[in-house]
């Protein structure tokens, strides 16, 4: 499964479910929304996820 659109820029959680989060290069972050080109990019790979 892809990760969700408008999830976490760093770590692709969802806004409801983040809190805090340590991801690795980053360490504790709130969730910041993604860019536009990240949005892009899955919903992109949600597309042909679901075609194939």
């Amino acid at each position: 499964m892809t990760t969700d659109p408008t999830g976490c820029r760093y770590c692709g959680v969802t806004e409801r479910e983040h809190m805090q989060r340590w991801t690795t290069g980053i360490g504790w972050h709130k969730h910041t929304p993604p860019t536009q080109e990240q949005i892009k990019s899955r919903m992109l790979a949600r597309r042909k996820e679901t075609r194939s």
